[in-house]
C-alpha cells in the first residue's frame, strides 16, 4: 500500500510517555529453575560428571532468554532430593509473575517403572535420594505456574529408555566417555511391562500438563531423546550432548531459515539435531532425537539486540510538519503540508502519498497542484547504501525466500507468540478498497484491557510500517469490550495502490512497548509513522519490539493478521 495519509488537525493534545529501560532487573519478570544432579546418594546410580557443565550451559540459556541472574534458582546434587524438588516447584510457581516467562531445566538420570498400586506405567526424573518424581507429579506441582505465566519452557536432559545397561561407554574417535542418563530400581519384568512405545505419549509431562489445563500454545516441553532412546552425558567440561547442541543453537548457531528476523524453537531443534547426528553418527552409538512438544513456533531469544535511541519527539498542532518520508526502497512517499500553508492539498507522483489540508471541509475534495508549487516541504530519503545488506537465505538451492515473503513471515512469527487466553476481534468495514477512493476503516474489540498496535505490510510487498501508535495519535490504550475505530478522526489512510493485498497485524498487549525501541526500527524524527527497515535486522527489531514487555508487566498479548485488497 502506498499510503495516502490525511491529517485532520482539530484540537489534538499529546501527553508525554515515560520511557523505561526494558533491561532493568527490577522490571524483569522472567524466572528460571535449574536442577542438576551429578552425583547420587549411592554408587548404584552412575555419576554424571558433565552435569556441572550442564548447569553452566543452562544458566547461559536462561540469561539469553532475558532472565536476570537474580531470578535464576539452582538446585545441585544433595539439594535436589525429591521432597526439596517438589517443594521448589511449588515455590517457583508461586513466585513466577503473572504474564511472565518461566524456564525449567533438569539434568540427571531419567527413569521408568511400573506402579503396582495404580497398575500403571510411569516416567519421571530420579532425585538425588533415588526417588522418582513422576511426570504426573511434576505436572501437578507446576499447574499454578502454567496458569500464571505467559510462556513456560521445560527442558529435560535425561532419558527414559529401559533397555540401557547402567555402565559407561567408551566411544571411538575423539568423543569423550559417554554415560547413559538413565537409571531404574525397577525389576526387569516391570520395565518390560512399560516398554511398549504405544504407551509413551500417554505418560509424558506435556500430556499430563495439558490434561490439567495448560494451554498448548503457552507450554513447551523439550526432551533430549525420544522415550525409547538414550541420551548421553559426555563428561566433565562437556555435559549432555543434547544440552550442548541446544545451547549453541539457541545462542546463535541456528539459522533463521525464513529470514523473518526471529529464530523459532523449531529452527533451533533442526540445528541441534544436526549437531547430535554429527557427534553420534552410529552405527555403534546411534544419535538420539531431540523432541519438542507444544509451541514449536515460540521464539525464545532475541536474535538481534535493538539499538536504543533517544525518545521519539512528540508532534503537537503548534509544531510545523514538513517532510517526505520514504521506505528504504524509496518507493513509499508521505508528504505533509505545514499547518500554516495556504496550499489546500499536495499531490505527488502516482507512487506518492498525499496529505490533505487541515481544512476539514476540504478534506473530501482533493485538489491537485503542480509539484513546483510545493515549496514548503522537505524530502528526507534514507540512503540505500547505508542499510544493512540482505543476507542470502541459507537453505536448499531451490528454496529462495524473497524479502516480501520474509516480511510476511515476520508478521506470522509475531502472531504465533500470542496467548490464546487473550483475544482481539477485528472487523473491516470494507474488505476491498478502491485505489484513490476508499479509506481504511477498522473496528477493533479486545477481551482485555491493553495497548493496541497496528503494523502494515503494503501491497507493494516492501512497505513496512508501524501505523499505530504514531506521533499524531499516541494514546493507544484500549478497554475490554469497547470498540475502537482506526484510523481515528485525527488521521486517515486512503488506498493508493498498487493493486494487491495489504496485510495488517493487529495486536493488543497487556503492557506497553518501549518507544525507544520503536524508534530503532527506522524512525524519521519528522514523520508521524515509523517504518521498519525491511532487512533481516529491521524485521528482528520489529519482533523484539512487539513481543516483549518494556515495563516489567504481563507479556501476554492477542494478535491477528487481517488482509485487505486494493483494487482499481
Amino acid at each position: 500500500m502506498f499510503i495516502r495519509f490525511y491529517i485532520l488537525l482539530s484540537c489534538i493534545f499529546f501527553s508525554s510517555i515515560g520511557l523505561v529501560n526494558a533491561q532493568s532487573d527490577k522490571n524483569n519478570i522472567r524466572v528460571a529453575l535449574i536442577i542438576g544432579i551429578a552425583e547420587y546418594d549411592s554408587i548404584e546410580a552412575p555419576p554424571l560428571p558433565g552435569v556441572v557443565a550442564d548447569i553452566i550451559s543452562a544458566k547461559k540459556i536462561a540469561l539469553a532468554m532475558g532472565i536476570s541472574e537474580k531470578n535464576i534458582t539452582t538446585l545441585r546434587n544433595q539439594e535436589a532430593t525429591k521432597a526439596n524438588i517438589v517443594k521448589k516447584f511449588s515455590e517457583f510457581s508461586a513466585q513466577a509473575a503473572d504474564g511472565g516467562r518461566a524456564f525449567i531445566y533438569f539434568s540427571g538420570h531419567g527413569t521408568r517403572g511400573f506402579d503396582p498400586v495404580t497398575k500403571n506405567c510411569y516416567e519421571g526424573l530420579l532425585s538425588y535420594d533415588r526417588q522418582v518424581i513422576t511426570h504426573d507429579e511434576i505436572a501437578v506441582a507446576t499447574k499454578k505456574l502454567n496458569d500464571r505465566v505467559d510462556k513456560s519452557i521445560v527442558m529435560f536432559d535425561a532419558c527414559h529408555s529401559g533397555g540401557v545397561i547402567n555402565t559407561q561407554l567408551q566411544p571411538r574417535g575423539g568423543i569423550s566417555k559417554l554415560t547413559p542418563k538413565f537409571y531404574s530400581k525397577a525389576s526387569v519384568g516391570e520395565l518390560a511391562m512399560c516398554s511398549q512405545p504405544s504407551n509413551f505419549r500417554a505418560r509424558g509431562l506435556f500430556e499430563n500438563s495439558s490434561r490439567l489445563g495448560a494451554l498448548q500454545e503457552n507450554l513447551v516441553f523439550i526432551s533430549a531423546a525420544q522415550p525409547d532412546e538414550v541420551s548421553y552425558d559426555e563428561g566433565i567440561n562437556k555435559g549432555g550432548v543434547a544440552t550442548q547442541a541446544i545451547r549453541d543453537c539457541l545462542l546463535g548457531s541456528a539459522k533463521d531459515l525464513n529470514e523473518s528476523g526471529g529464530v523459532s524453537l523449531a529452527e533451533i531443534q533442526s540445528c541441534a539435531q544436526e549437531t547430535v547426528n554429527t557427534k553420534l553418527p552410529g552405527p555403534i552409538y546411534l544419535p538420539h532425537h531431540i523432541t519438542i512438544r507444544g509451541n514449536r513456533n515460540l521464539i525464545p531469544v532475541a536474535s538481534t539486540a535493538p539499538t536504543l535511541i533517544e525518545a521519539i519527539p512528540l508532534v503537537t498542532p503548534a509544531t510545523p510538519i514538513s517532510l517526505t518520508q520514504n521506505t528504504p526502497s524509496g518507493s513509499n512517499k508521505l508528504e505533509v503540508v505545514k499547518p500554516n500553508s495556504s496550499l489546500p492539498v499536495v499531490t505527488n507522483k502516482p507512487d506518492a502519498t498525499t496529505l490533505v489540508s487541515p481544512n476539514l471541509a476540504e478534506a473530501s475534495k482533493p485538489i491537485e497542484v503542480a509539484q513546483s508549487q510545493v515549496n514548503n516541504t522537505i524530502s528526507v530519503m534514507p540512503s540505500p547504501n547505508k542499510l544493512p545488506p540482505e543476507k542470502p537465505l541459507e537453505t536448499t538451492p531451490s528454496a529462495v525466500i524473497e524479502t516480501p515473503l520474509a516480511s510476511m513471515a515476520t508478521l506470522k512469527d509475531i502472531e504465533l507468540q500470542r496467548n490464546p487466553a487473550r483475544k482481539v476481534d477485528v472487523q473491516l468495514v470494507k474488505k476491498e478498497l478502491k485505489i484513490n477512493k476508499d479509506y481504511l476503516d477498522l473496528k477493533i474489540k479486545s477481551n482485555h484491557d491493553g495497548y493496541l498496535y497496528l503494523v502494515l505490510l503494503g501491497s507493494d510487498k516492501t512497505s513496512f510500517y508501524v501505523l499505530y501508535p504514531n506521533k499524531l495519535d499516541l494514546n493507544n490504550q484500549i478497554k475490554a469490550g469497547k470498540v475502537v475505530s482506526l484510523p481515528s478522526q485525527s488521521w486517515k489512510i486512503k488506498a493508493a495502490g498498487p493493486v494487491g493485498i495489504d496485510h495488517i497485524l493487529v495486536m493488543v498487549s497487556d503492557s506497553p512497548r518501549d518507544l525507544k525501541v520503536l524508534g530503532a526500527l527506522g524512525n524519521d524524527p519528522n514523520s508521524p509513522f515509523v517504518y521498519s527497515l525491511n532487512t533481516l535486522e529491521g524485521r528482528s527489531h520489529l519482533i523484539n519490539y512487539l513481543t516483549k514487555s518494556a515495563v516489567g508487566g504481563s507479556e501476554k498479548f492477542a494478535a491477528q493478521i487481517i488482509s485487505v485488497a486494493e483494487v482499481q
